[in-house]
């Protein structure tokens, strides 16, 4: 690998991970979170009963 792009991949990683990491996580709990959320409060109470 060319050091230019090593170089520039290590910036741009370097640079983004935080940013790319939180709004991934944000993104990520709240698409776990709501389908799961919504799954547990309306389709489990029906089959309980």
């Amino acid at each position: 690998m060319p050091p230019s792009r090593t170089a520039i991949a290590a910036h741009f990683g370097l640079a983004n991970f935080p940013v790319a990491y939180c709004g991934l996580k944000i993104i990520t709990s709240l698409a776990l979170r709501f389908p799961d959320f919504q799954r547990s409060h309306w389709s489990e109470p029906e089959p309980n009963r």
